[in-house]
C-alpha cells in the first residue's frame, strides 16, 4: 500500500513539474532552479533537463524518506515483537510453576485420600 502511495506522490509531481515549467518560465518575475529562485533575468539558465535533474533528485530523496522511515518502523516492530516474546516467555514460565503446584497439591491430595481410606478401613476391621 505504501509503494502504491510513493508512486502516486512522484507521478503528481512529475506532473505538477511539467505544469508549473511553463507557468514559472513565461510568467513569473523569478523562476524555481534547484530549490531557489532567479531573478528574471536568469531565465537562460533554467532550462528542462536542469528541472529534471531537480525533479529526479528530489524523487530519490523522496524514496530515501520513506526508506528510512520503513527502516524505522520494522525497528519499532522488531522491538515490539522482541518485548511480546519476553512478556510470553515470562507468562509461560509462571505457568509451568502454576502447573507445578497444582501437581503438588494433587498429589499430597490423593496421599490424605488413601490416608482417609487407611483409617477407615483400621476403624472397619476394629470392630
Amino acid at each position: 500500500m505504501k509503494y502504491d502511495l510513493k508512486e502516486f506522490i512522484i507521478s503528481m509531481q512529475r506532473k505538477a513539474g511539467t505544469a508549473l515549467y511553463p507557468l514559472f518560465f513565461f510568467s513569473s518575475p523569478f523562476v524555481l532552479f534547484n530549490h531557489r529562485l532567479l531573478p528574471h533575468g536568469c531565465r537562460r539558465c533554467f532550462n528542462p533537463a536542469s528541472m529534471q535533474k531537480t525533479i529526479l533528485e528530489y524523487n530519490a530523496s523522496l524514496y530515501s524518506k520513506i526508506g528510512m522511515e520503513d527502516k524505522l518502523s520494522l525497528l519499532n516492530l522488531a522491538k515490539k515483537i522482541g518485548s511480546l516474546c519476553c512478556t510470553v516467555a515470562s507468562s509461560m514460565s509462571q505457568q509451568k510453576e502454576h502447573l507445578k503446584c497444582v501437581d503438588e497439591l494433587c498429589g499430597r491430595f490423593k496421599m490424605i485420600q488413601l490416608q482417609q481410606l487407611l483409617f477407615i478401613v483400621h476403624f472397619i476391621a476394629k470392630l
